[in-house]
């Protein structure tokens, strides 16, 4: 028994033993020499010009200061959030700005909107998502909520509908919000304008579901949502 004991108490330590030597190995071999790094995301140039400037190729993988280097990128006002990846042997991934937008804003440039209704990159790969466009907004800057308070009631709103009604969501085109006294919204299978107010946005949108059912809408209408229990066609 003692002896059973003494053989299991050696086979840890030599286990020991030759993970504390690979360690010690992994940061001196040229085998995790940083050979290449490859930026995913909005403003990967701008990143991958950085890292020519920070990160020195041959440099150990292992004894690389990553959170140096991520806070380093941070100090960029562009910037929202940075994570590396090692690519065992020798070579790094860094991700920047990776969100998954709700919707895109189209004002001098295309953006997106994060679920916290903050303003955020475009990002190329966001061309085949089917996501609704918010125009109409004036833009302060990136990481920030859009100054329209009705930015955030209705981004509320539309995650609802995200979650009930998946294929209303699909079906929408634009929401405009240039006009001070309605929302307008469009779909991408009708050419009617659907007038709609912010506070209760995903009652509304709701309504539009029963509206586009029932199949009493017409092409070129305008109706208005905003009231209960009723919809007036203008």
């Amino acid at each position: 028994m003692i002896f059973g004991i003494r053989k299991k108490y050696w086979w840890y330590l030599a286990c020991t033993g030759l993970l504390l030597g690979f360690v010690a190995f992994a940061h001196i071999s040229p085998v995790f020499a940083l050979k290449e790094y490859n930026v995913i995301g909005p403003l990967a140039e701008t990143v991958r010009k950085q890292c020519n400037d920070s990160l020195q190729i041959g440099a150990n993988l292992f004894r690389l200061d990553s959170d140096m280097y991520i806070d380093e990128l941070m100090t960029s006002e562009t910037i929202e959030n940075v994570t590396l990846h090692l690519s065992l042997p020798s070579g790094i991934r860094a991700e920047v700005n990776r969100f998954e937008p709700i919707v895109l804003v189209l004002a001098d440039k295309l953006y997106g909107l994060d679920k916290y209704s903050r303003l955020v990159p475009f990002d190329i790969e966001w061309e085949t998502k089917n996501l609704p466009v918010y125009t109409g907004l004036k833009i302060r800057k990136l990481f920030e909520i859009p100054e329209d308070y009705r930015v955030s009631e209705v981004t509320t709103g539309l995650r609802q509908i995200i979650g009930e009604l998946p294929d209303l969501f699909q079906q929408i085109a634009e929401i405009d919000f240039s006009d001070k006294t309605y929302i307008k919204v469009f779909l991408t299978t009708s050419t009617d304008t659907y007038l709609a107010q912010s506070r209760n946005f995903y009652k509304q949108l709701y309504k539009l579901h029963a509206i586009r059912e029932m199949a009493i809408s017409s092409d070129n209408g305008c109706y208005n949502l905003q009231f209960d229990n009723i919809v007036i066609k203008h």
